[in-house]
Protein backbone atom coordinates (compact mmCIF):
# COMPACT_ATOMS: atom_id res chain seq x y z
CA UNK A 1 0.00 0.00 0.00
CA UNK A 2 0.89 3.71 -1.09
CA UNK A 3 -0.20 6.44 1.28
CA UNK A 4 -0.57 9.89 -0.69
CA UNK A 5 -2.06 12.94 -1.09
CA UNK A 6 -1.64 13.33 -4.76
CA UNK A 7 -3.60 12.26 -7.53
CA UNK A 8 -0.91 10.40 -10.31
CA UNK A 9 -1.27 7.20 -12.68
CA UNK A 10 2.43 6.47 -12.41
CA UNK A 11 5.32 6.19 -9.92
CA UNK A 12 8.34 7.80 -10.91
CA UNK A 13 11.12 7.71 -7.85
CA UNK A 14 13.36 9.99 -9.35
CA UNK A 15 11.19 12.63 -8.35
CA UNK A 16 10.84 11.97 -4.92
CA UNK A 17 13.21 13.90 -2.02
CA UNK A 18 16.24 12.35 -1.66
CA UNK A 19 16.29 13.18 1.98
CA UNK A 20 13.81 10.25 2.47
CA UNK A 21 15.39 7.80 4.71
CA UNK A 22 15.93 5.94 1.57
CA UNK A 23 16.25 8.06 -0.86
CA UNK A 24 14.36 8.99 -3.66
CA UNK A 25 12.50 5.91 -3.47
CA UNK A 26 8.91 4.37 -3.99
CA UNK A 27 8.02 3.73 -0.48
CA UNK A 28 4.87 1.34 0.20
CA UNK A 29 3.74 -0.76 3.37
CA UNK A 30 2.51 -4.20 3.81
CA UNK A 31 -0.57 -2.01 5.97
CA UNK A 32 -3.12 -0.32 5.07
CA UNK A 33 -3.50 1.63 8.07
CA UNK A 34 0.06 2.64 8.50
CA UNK A 35 0.12 3.68 4.67
CA UNK A 36 -3.03 5.97 5.93
CA UNK A 37 -2.04 7.32 8.92
CA UNK A 38 2.15 7.82 8.30
CA UNK A 39 1.77 9.19 4.76
CA UNK A 40 -1.84 10.91 4.42
CA UNK A 41 -2.58 14.55 5.33
CA UNK A 42 -1.71 14.21 8.87
CA UNK A 43 1.27 11.73 8.77
CA UNK A 44 4.70 12.57 10.36
CA UNK A 45 6.43 11.77 6.87
CA UNK A 46 4.39 14.41 5.04
CA UNK A 47 4.71 17.12 7.66
CA UNK A 48 8.79 16.53 8.12
CA UNK A 49 9.05 16.89 4.38
CA UNK A 50 6.93 20.26 4.53
CA UNK A 51 8.24 21.21 7.16
CA UNK A 52 12.50 20.33 6.01
CA UNK A 53 11.51 21.93 2.47
CA UNK A 54 10.04 25.22 4.46
CA UNK A 55 13.96 25.90 6.05
CA UNK A 56 15.07 25.36 2.63
CA UNK A 57 12.56 28.45 1.22
CA UNK A 58 13.52 30.54 4.67
CA UNK A 59 17.16 30.54 3.86
CA UNK A 60 15.94 32.98 0.74
CA UNK A 61 12.95 34.39 2.09
CA UNK A 62 13.99 34.88 5.71
CA UNK A 63 10.20 34.59 6.31
CA UNK A 64 8.77 31.42 8.57
CA UNK A 65 5.15 31.88 7.97
CA UNK A 66 5.36 32.78 4.39
CA UNK A 67 7.92 29.58 4.12
CA UNK A 68 5.99 27.29 5.89
CA UNK A 69 2.63 28.21 3.63
CA UNK A 70 4.95 27.57 0.44
CA UNK A 71 6.30 24.51 0.91
CA UNK A 72 2.79 23.23 2.14
CA UNK A 73 1.46 24.41 -1.23
CA UNK A 74 4.25 22.81 -3.02
CA UNK A 75 3.90 19.20 -1.22
CA UNK A 76 0.75 18.64 0.32
CA UNK A 77 -1.72 17.34 -2.84
CA UNK A 78 -5.68 17.32 -3.02
CA UNK A 79 -6.57 13.82 -3.13
CA UNK A 80 -5.48 11.87 0.20
CA UNK A 81 -5.43 8.29 -0.85
CA UNK A 82 -4.36 4.95 0.03
CA UNK A 83 -2.96 3.24 -3.55
CA UNK A 84 -3.16 -0.74 -3.07
CA UNK A 85 0.14 -1.66 -5.24
CA UNK A 86 1.57 -5.47 -6.50
CA UNK A 87 5.16 -4.96 -5.66
CA UNK A 88 7.13 -7.56 -7.71
CA UNK A 89 10.91 -7.74 -5.65
CA UNK A 90 13.05 -10.38 -7.49
CA UNK A 91 15.90 -9.71 -5.11
CA UNK A 92 15.48 -7.43 -2.31
CA UNK A 93 17.87 -6.96 0.60
CA UNK A 94 16.20 -7.12 4.08
CA UNK A 95 16.80 -5.46 6.92
CA UNK A 96 15.88 -5.56 10.37
CA UNK A 97 17.14 -4.42 13.78
CA UNK A 98 15.69 -7.02 15.78
CA UNK A 99 18.38 -9.16 17.30
CA UNK A 100 16.15 -12.34 16.81
CA UNK A 101 15.91 -12.30 13.07
CA UNK A 102 17.92 -14.25 11.05
CA UNK A 103 20.47 -12.29 8.76
CA UNK A 104 20.97 -11.94 5.66
CA UNK A 105 24.64 -12.05 4.18
CA UNK A 106 26.60 -10.48 0.95
CA UNK A 107 29.05 -12.21 0.05
CA UNK A 108 31.66 -9.77 -2.07
CA UNK A 109 33.82 -12.81 -2.87
CA UNK A 110 31.05 -14.78 -4.47
CA UNK A 111 29.54 -11.64 -6.30
CA UNK A 112 32.53 -10.36 -7.62
CA UNK A 113 33.46 -13.80 -9.06
CA UNK A 114 37.14 -13.83 -6.69
CA UNK A 115 38.46 -16.97 -6.19
CA UNK A 116 38.89 -18.45 -2.28
CA UNK A 117 41.81 -17.98 -0.34
CA UNK A 118 43.95 -20.60 -0.41
CA UNK A 119 43.51 -23.22 2.73
CA UNK A 120 46.55 -24.68 4.69
CA UNK A 121 45.39 -28.27 4.79
CA UNK A 122 45.73 -28.23 0.67
CA UNK A 123 49.42 -27.60 1.31
CA UNK A 124 52.29 -29.87 3.01
CA UNK A 125 54.71 -26.86 3.43
CA UNK A 126 53.89 -24.17 5.66
CA UNK A 127 55.49 -21.56 4.25
CA UNK A 128 54.14 -22.25 0.67
CA UNK A 129 50.65 -21.99 1.78
CA UNK A 130 51.89 -18.35 3.74
CA UNK A 131 52.88 -17.28 0.14
CA UNK A 132 50.03 -18.11 -1.65
CA UNK A 133 48.14 -16.37 0.92
CA UNK A 134 49.93 -13.36 0.69
CA UNK A 135 50.19 -13.56 -2.95
CA UNK A 136 46.10 -14.04 -2.78
CA UNK A 137 45.45 -11.08 -0.24
CA UNK A 138 47.29 -8.57 -2.98
CA UNK A 139 45.43 -9.66 -5.99
CA UNK A 140 41.92 -11.33 -5.49
CA UNK A 141 41.09 -9.32 -2.12
CA UNK A 142 42.41 -6.57 -3.17
CA UNK A 143 40.69 -6.99 -6.76
CA UNK A 144 36.96 -7.23 -4.54
CA UNK A 145 37.61 -4.64 -2.37
CA UNK A 146 38.85 -2.20 -5.60
CA UNK A 147 35.27 -3.50 -6.44
CA UNK A 148 33.23 -2.34 -3.04
CA UNK A 149 35.10 0.97 -3.43
CA UNK A 150 34.34 1.58 -6.81
CA UNK A 151 30.50 0.61 -6.38
CA UNK A 152 30.10 2.49 -3.11
CA UNK A 153 32.02 5.89 -5.15
CA UNK A 154 29.54 5.65 -7.92
CA UNK A 155 26.46 5.56 -5.68
CA UNK A 156 28.55 8.21 -3.58
CA UNK A 157 28.40 10.67 -6.60
CA UNK A 158 25.11 10.06 -7.81
CA UNK A 159 23.51 10.83 -4.78
CA UNK A 160 25.34 13.88 -4.13
CA UNK A 161 25.39 15.87 -7.49
CA UNK A 162 26.56 19.05 -5.81
CA UNK A 163 29.33 17.59 -4.32
CA UNK A 164 28.38 19.00 -0.98
CA UNK A 165 30.18 16.54 0.74
CA UNK A 166 34.06 16.22 -0.19
CA UNK A 167 34.64 12.53 -1.35
CA UNK A 168 37.91 12.38 0.70
CA UNK A 169 35.67 12.75 3.88
CA UNK A 170 33.26 9.83 2.54
CA UNK A 171 36.26 8.06 1.62
CA UNK A 172 37.93 8.33 5.23
CA UNK A 173 34.56 7.79 7.40
CA UNK A 174 32.87 5.83 5.62
CA UNK A 175 35.00 3.85 3.03
CA UNK A 176 37.73 2.43 5.02
CA UNK A 177 35.91 1.09 7.47
CA UNK A 178 33.71 -0.39 5.78
CA UNK A 179 36.35 -1.99 4.18
CA UNK A 180 37.62 -3.41 7.43
CA UNK A 181 34.43 -4.24 8.53
CA UNK A 182 34.38 -6.78 4.96
CA UNK A 183 37.87 -7.72 5.18
CA UNK A 184 37.12 -9.04 9.32
CA UNK A 185 33.87 -10.75 8.10
CA UNK A 186 35.45 -12.84 5.48
CA UNK A 187 34.32 -10.68 2.35
CA UNK A 188 30.85 -10.98 3.76
CA UNK A 189 28.92 -8.28 5.84
CA UNK A 190 25.21 -8.17 6.81
CA UNK A 191 23.00 -5.00 4.77
CA UNK A 192 22.09 -3.75 8.38
CA UNK A 193 25.85 -3.18 8.99
CA UNK A 194 26.46 -1.11 5.28
CA UNK A 195 23.46 0.28 6.32
CA UNK A 196 24.71 1.29 9.93
CA UNK A 197 28.59 2.31 8.74
CA UNK A 198 27.24 4.94 5.93
CA UNK A 199 24.37 6.35 8.22
CA UNK A 200 26.13 6.88 10.99
CA UNK A 201 29.65 7.79 10.00
CA UNK A 202 28.31 10.36 7.43
CA UNK A 203 26.08 12.15 10.36
CA UNK A 204 27.66 14.75 10.86
CA UNK A 205 27.81 15.99 7.44
CA UNK A 206 25.85 18.93 5.95
CA UNK A 207 23.28 18.18 2.82
CA UNK A 208 24.78 14.50 2.54
CA UNK A 209 21.81 11.94 1.82
CA UNK A 210 23.00 8.60 3.54
CA UNK A 211 19.86 6.96 2.64
CA UNK A 212 20.26 7.84 -1.17
CA UNK A 213 23.76 6.69 -0.56
CA UNK A 214 22.67 3.42 0.66
CA UNK A 215 20.15 3.37 -1.79
CA UNK A 216 21.98 3.47 -5.00
CA UNK A 217 24.40 1.15 -3.45
CA UNK A 218 22.11 -1.91 -3.28
CA UNK A 219 20.78 -0.93 -6.62
CA UNK A 220 24.19 -1.08 -8.20
CA UNK A 221 25.02 -4.10 -6.28
CA UNK A 222 21.91 -5.85 -8.19
CA UNK A 223 19.26 -5.49 -5.71
CA UNK A 224 15.63 -4.74 -6.83
CA UNK A 225 14.41 -3.35 -3.75
CA UNK A 226 14.93 -2.74 0.60
CA UNK A 227 12.60 -4.77 2.66
CA UNK A 228 12.54 -2.94 6.21
CA UNK A 229 11.21 -4.08 9.23
CA UNK A 230 9.46 -0.62 10.17
CA UNK A 231 9.01 -1.42 13.99
CA UNK A 232 12.76 -2.15 14.55
CA UNK A 233 13.61 1.20 12.50
CA UNK A 234 10.96 3.59 13.40
CA UNK A 235 10.12 2.60 17.20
Amino acid sequence: YHGTTHDFKEFKPEIGSKDGFMGASIYLSDNPDDASVNYGAQGEDLKGRIELRAEEINQELDNEVESYAQAYKELMGPAERVIPVNASLQNPIYLSKNPESSKQYIDFNEMFDVEEAPKEEDFEDYNEYETELDEWYMTSNDQMLQEVQDTLRSAFYESDDEANYKYADFNEKVISPLLNEIMDGGGSITPEQIDYIIRNNSSDADHFQAGETIKNFFQKLGYDGIVMDAETYFP
